[in-house]
Formats: C-alpha cells, structure tokens, sequence
C-alpha cells in the first residue's frame, strides 16, 4: 500500500563507538523522493545519504547524531538535500530523537523529513523584503516607529532616530513620553495618539516640540495610523519628520512679508505725516520770528521739539521695516563704541555705572556709523528703563564665528542689571509699538528700529533674559577685511543755525496751501525772492513770464506730475538751474526715482527746519549734494 505521507521516516541503530548503522535501519519508501536513490541502495551502501546532503550541511547533520548518542532529546536540524536523479535541491527539516534500549552500548534513532523547500524561499523572499524594506526606512532622514500595547510604549523605531534627537534606538525603546517637552503645541498630538489607541480613525499629522539630548528644541511632524489585529487595536505605527528648519524658514518669510507690509504702510503715512509735521514745524518758526523772550516763545520751542520727535519717530518706523537709506561705510565697531560712550553716560544718567570691555584691536565692518551709534542710543535706553533705581550697563564686544556657516563675526552685547524680561515677552519685544512704558512716554519703536538697522546691515539679534536678573542683548555682524586704524567716527549732528539767507529768485513749488504759504514767508524773511505755486502747470507758466530764475524748490509729488518734470523744460530756459527736491517720502521709499537724479540736485526729506532749507538751498547753488535731513 503507498503511503500517503508527505514526509519520510526512518529507524537506525546507533552504537557506541560504532556510530550509526544504516544497514539495520529502516527507511520509507518516500526517501526516494527526497534523494533520487532506491531505498535498497541507501540501506546498501553506508553513508550514500550523506553524499546528497549539501557539503556546508554535513557538519550541522552530523554533529546532530552524535549528540543523540549522549543525549535523551529531540533534536531539529535543517539541511539541503540533492536529488541524485533530478538534480533539485530541496530543503529538509529533520527531527530526530534517540531511543534507549536495554543494551546500553546501543539506541535507536528516529528521524522524520519533511521537505520544507517552499516554506524556506517564502521566508528568503521575506527577508529579501525586510531587508530592501531596511534599507528603506534606515537610509531616510525620515524616522519610523512602531507602537504596542495600551501604553503607546515604543517596540520599534528607525536609527534615523539618533541622529534627529541624539538619543539611541536603545533609549528610545519602551518610552511614552517621546522626550516631548511641556510646550502646548504637543496637546493635540497627545490627544490623538489616545484616539488611535481607542480604534480611531487619524486626525491628520501633528507637529510636536522634542527635547533632544544637548538640550535643543526641535520640532517633529508626525504621521501615525492604529494598527489592527482581528478588528482590535494592538498599537500604533507611523513616520515621522523633522520640521525645525522648516518652520524657521516659514517664521522668517512671515517675518519678511509683515516687514514689507509696515514698510510700504509707514512709506505711505510718512508721505502724509510728514508733509503736516511740515506745515506745523513752518508754522511754529515764523511764530518765533519777532516773538519776544516769554511763555509764547517757549511754546513756540517746545512746538518744534515735539515736531522733531515726530519726525524721529517715523524714521524709526523707517528703520524697523527697512525703508532708510544706509552710508555704509569701513569702520571699527570698538571706535564708534568709544565715541559714543559719553552720549551713552549722558542718556542713562548718573545712576547707571557704563562700562566698556572692548576686544582688543580693532573689529572692521563695514556699516552706517550714525546708525551703529543709533543703535547703542536705543539699547541703552531700554536699559535705563529697566534700571529705574539705577544699575550697571555694559557694552562688549569679540570677535566670533557664525554658528552655521563658520564665517567670521562681530559679537556685540548689551548688557544690564535690570529687571529682566518675561519669557513670554520676548518673541514680540521687537514688535513696532510693543511697549511696556506708555505713561512714560515710550513709543515701542526703540527695540524693532534696532531689529531693522541689523538686519539691514546682514545681522541678527537674540536676547538672553530671566526676570530680576537683567538682560542681554546680542548683535552679530558680519566681520570685515582689516580695514587698518584710520576710521572716522560718527559725530553729532550740529544744531541749526541761523540761516545766512540770499537775495536769489526762487520759484517754489508745494501742492500744500498751508506749507507753501508758511514757506514762501519763512523764505522771504531769509531774504529770498519767492514766486510760489502749487503745480507743474502753474510752474512752467509762470517759469515762461518770468524774466530770470536762480533756484527751483519743489515738492516730488505734485497733482498732475512730479517735480522731476520741471527739471529738464525749466533747464532748458534758465541753463543750470539749481534744484532743490523736497518730498515727505523717506530716500529709501524711492529707490526708482532717485537713484538717477540730475546733475546739481539735492534732496530733503520733509519736515525740514528753515535753517536747513537755506542750507540745501545754498549748497545746490554752489553745486554741492546734501544728504537727506
């Protein structure tokens, strides 16, 4: 009768010092099948099974006999098999066990075969599969995790992990926690990892806040998906990325594109604002003009120094979003910072102990000095306000290395004792008009005119500070060639002086009704001849009945044109006519217009005092250019 089992079997006898006698041996029929050989010969000849046996699996075949001849076990063993007829190779699974018999010298051994060839490349094509599957997850800078039991403990996650968070794949195996730090953004992850645990359908990725070993924050974007078993949720699986970058870069184009909305809100209030400082400014000087010493007069001062600071004011605005134009220039940082100290000593009054610890030699960048000096003014009037029973501030500076690149820098920091700063406080601290001083006049402007001035020299600034324990400002600018020690410092500005005036013809020109009348007077009382209009028509007509002409002053922005456009028509009369261009946009607010003006032209910015008009009017009649007042 043929057997029907898929497998073969045998009984050999094992003697001690003998080994194992295939002659006594039974074998089933089904042998053949595995080895290609009649049954009779493989009883026939001893060791003829070991010849089909593959020569790297004799050894492990074997070494299986001689431990039963020892031992009372079942033994497993997988070797391959040659057919001697076909030539396959097939893969067996051997179980053997040794039977005692009363004669001690002598066991049985039973063995069973069962061919286990297609079960084996199933688990090769599976490891094939795991492996490209390794190489997958494992060469990502992708981090994959998997997740069992009801307490999300972590039994699997990618190497990608160590190098996004510095923690091995060790320390991260059977934690919950993920080293996620208290921040609130990490709520809604927490949530929906519960709901998936729950069976829940996911809810979309969720960016969290991790700890990584040094201590930095980073943020990761997770994906993550319940896995089932038999409709029950036996964890969770999913991928996760690193977003730090990413969300740095989307902070600093929000950053840029809200710069470049307040640049061109504060160009187009500028304009305005500075156009009624003008007229109010005008106004308070022909006041003073004849006005005795008493209360009137200084009134009339005190309307000009209000007037002055709303025109500083906008010109911070202009700072923070970007908008000035810089006269960048060689300089060594620690020089315009000496110069400036006194201004500095002076500005936070004699409560407040400066102290300068300057590296030694000099520290080159190229910069607008009167800026770098506007910069430490600001700095250090926020520290005075932070130090309100006084206290120590000081400047420093060293040379240092981008933290990124390796370029070299100028670190500069601004230290004080005072009260500190919130730590909520801090990302908005450079915010236009942020301000915790309103009653004493502050304008929230002093801190994002500094942002603004830096960033536009290619700096940047970050602030160290903890509540009641002062603050530090820190700037880093990129560090020039050595630029040797010759640097002119920033000076102050002079005050105005008392205008010398002229007896020249002057055709104005002022849109405005309020200030071209305030300035037509302030002009005639200088001494000047005045023919004012409002328009480019009513300045070429009146250009063509007049009989000579020594200087155009006109506004940029007229009703039905430019003042540009009287330049060319009004040359072509009066040859080298000096012009005189007002405008209350700010110079940077027009890079279109003015970056190829005429010849023998100057530019101010609006308001403007008396003296200095006279002044511009003076220097484009001897064909000097003016910088913007």
């Amino acid at each position: 009768m043929k057997t029907a089992f898929p497998g073969a079997f045998f009984v050999g006898e094992w003697r001690v010092g003998e080994g194992f006698d295939s002659t006594s041996a039974y074998q089933s029929p089904t042998m053949e099948r595995f080895t290609g050989v009649p049954v009779a010969r493989l009883l026939a000849e001893p060791g003829r099974f070991m010849q089909q046996v593959h020569p790297e699996d004799r050894e492990a075949l074997l070494n299986a006999f001689h431990s039963l001849a020892t031992e009372n076990r079942e033994i497993e063993v997988h070797y391959r098999v040659t057919n001697a007829e076909t030539g396959r190779e097939a893969w067996i699974l051997e179980r053997l066990v040794a039977v005692p018999t009363e004669d001690p010298e002598r066991r049985l051994i039973l063995g069973v075969l069962m061919d286990i060839t297609s079960l084996r490349r199933r688990e090769e094509e599976l490891e094939a599969a795991e492996a490209r599957m390794r190489v997958i997850v494992e060469g990502t800078p992708y981090l994959f995790f998997y997740t069992q039991d009801e307490t999300g403990k972590v039994s699997y996650v990618s190497p990608s992990v160590e190098h996004i968070t510095g923690y091995s794949v060790e320390e991260w195996l059977g934690q919950t926690h993920w080293f996620i730090t208290d921040a609130e953004i990490n709520e809604p992850a927490r949530r929906a990892s519960h709901a998936h645990l729950r069976g829940e359908e996911p809810q979309g990725p969720h960016v969290i806040e991790v700890r990584r070993k040094d201590g930095q924050r980073i943020l990761l974007e997770v994906f993550e998906h319940p896995v089932r078993r038999e409709g029950r949720v036996v964890g969770i699986q999913g991928v996760a990325r690193d977003v730090t970058e990413q969300h740095r870069l989307q902070q600093a184009l929000a950053e840029s594109q809200k710069m470049e909305a307040v640049g061109r809100l504060t160009a187009g209030i500028a304009h305005d604002f500075n156009n009624m400082l003008q007229g109010i400014m005008m106004c308070a000087e022909l006041g003073q003009r004849g006005c005795p010493e008493g209360s009137t007069r200084r009134w009339l001062g005190e309307i000009l120094e209000i007037t002055e600071r709303g025109r500083d004011l906008i010109r911070q605005l202009l700072a923070y979003s970007r908008r000035q134009v810089l006269k960048p220039e060689p300089l060594d940082l620690n020089v315009v910072i000496r110069q400036a100290a006194p201004l500095v000593e002076r500005l936070v009054g004699d409560d407040v102990r400066v102290h300068l610890r300057l590296e030694d030699g000099p520290l080159p960048m190229v910069a607008d000095s009167t800026q770098m000096v506007q910069i430490l003014i600001n700095l250090a009037a926020n520290a005075r306000d932070a130090m309100p029973h006084g206290g120590e501030l000081t400047i420093s500076t060293r040379e240092a290395s981008n933290e990124r690149t390796g370029s070299p820098e100028i670190r500069l920091d601004v230290a004080d004792t005072g009260v500190g700063i919130e730590e909520a406080a801090i990302p908005v601290i450079f915010e236009p008009f942020y301000t915790t001083r309103r009653s004493t006049g502050g304008t929230g402007l002093g801190l994002s005119s500094v942002l603004g001035i830096v960033r536009e020299h290619g700096g940047s600034v970050s602030v160290t500070s903890r509540p009641g324990e002062g603050t530090i400002f820190t700037l880093r600018f990129p560090r020039a060639s050595d630029i040797g020690t010759g640097i002119a410092a920033p000076v102050e500005a002079p005050e105005s002086v008392a205008a010398p005036g002229g007896t020249e013809q002057i055709l104005l020109v002022e849109d405005h009704a309020d200030v071209r009348v305030a300035l037509t007077e302030l002009l005639e009382g200088l001494g000047y001849r005045v023919a004012a209009v409002g328009s480019v028509a009513e300045a070429l007509e009146t250009a063509r009945e007049a009989a000579g002409l020594d200087v155009l002053v006109t506004d940029l922005q007229l009703p039905d044109g430019s003042g540009l456009d009287l330049v060319k028509p009004l040359r072509q009369r009066f040859a080298g006519l000096p012009v005189v261009l007002i405008s209350g946009y700010a110079r940077g607010s027009l890079p279109g217009v003015l970056d190829r003006l005429p010849p023998n032209l100057v530019f101010v910015e609006k308001p403007i005092r008396a003296a200095d008009l006279d002044s511009a009017i003076r220097n484009a009649l001897r064909g000097e250019e003016m910088l913007p007042c």
